[in-house]
């Protein structure tokens, strides 16, 4: 009986830290399962509506072509959703959430769409999932900066512009590509007022003094001819 104590004494430690190590266990994966959740990128805005990326999702095609690069970005996902994609789950205000079916176009990674009731949408791994992150109303900010194109050359299709940009007063030179219907008529040598959009949330990710900072984390909206020079240019900041 003296030895028995002891050794129920033993078994109820093992016990409690077993418990105690499980739930310590428990909750450390579930942190990191919300910590990885959380790794949201914006892939493209514009005006009303925006694509994010989860859990390092990058590059999105439609055929040979990048989605974001299209004439339509929205109607083009729209397009791929219903010849690669099948309904997965609908959620109770209508959010739905896709699978894919067909992955030879994205290289046999499969991949889940969310498809939110304001519009946007969100890219990831076959975790993902409806959460409280995904689907708020965006709010968004324009700025305009001016760049001198340096060069042009027009992409094999004839769709878009390569422009080498440089802004006044900056050593920064940059090769872009746009769509030509942002401006069909763009010379070399000339300046531009170059209308981006951005995510306000996203917004600590922008160096307005970097082309290439401006154009991997903004949308442009409008490209317009200026005859303002030097000092008179405009070059705004973001709030």
């Amino acid at each position: 009986m003296k030895y028995l104590k002891y050794i129920i004494i033993i078994l109820l430690s093992a016990l409690i830290g077993g418990v105690i190590g499980f739930k310590l266990k428990e909750t450390r994966n579930k942190c990191l399962k919300e910590k990885t959740i959380e790794n949201i990128e914006l892939y493209y805005l514009n005006e009303e509506n925006a694509i994010y990326t989860v859990n390092d999702v990058q590059n999105i095609y439609l055929g040979k072509q990048e989605l974001r690069n299209y004439e339509n970005v929205f109607n083009s996902l729209e397009e791929l959703i219903e010849r690669d994609f099948t309904l997965k789950k609908e959620y109770e205000d209508k959010t739905v959430l896709y699978e894919l079916t067909n992955n030879k176009t994205y290289q046999d990674k499969d991949i889940n769409i969310l498809k939110c009731t304001n519009g946007n949408y969100y890219i990831g791994n076959t975790d993902l999932k409806y959460t409280s992150s995904f689907c708020k109303d965006n709010k968004t900010k324009k700025f305009i900066r001016t760049y001198q194109v340096l060069n042009l050359e027009p992409s094999i299709d004839g769709a878009y512009y390569y422009l080498t940009l440089r802004a006044f007063q900056s050593d920064e030179v940059y090769t872009i590509k746009v769509r030509k219907t942002l401006n069909e008529n763009i010379t070399e040598n000339k300046n531009y007022e170059f209308t981006f959009i951005y995510d306000i949330e996203t917004k600590d990710k922008i160096n307005t003094e970097s082309i290439s900072s401006i154009f991997n984390n903004t949308t442009v909206l409008k490209i317009e001819e200026t005859d303002k020079i030097g000092l008179e240019q405009t070059q705004e900041t973001i709030d």
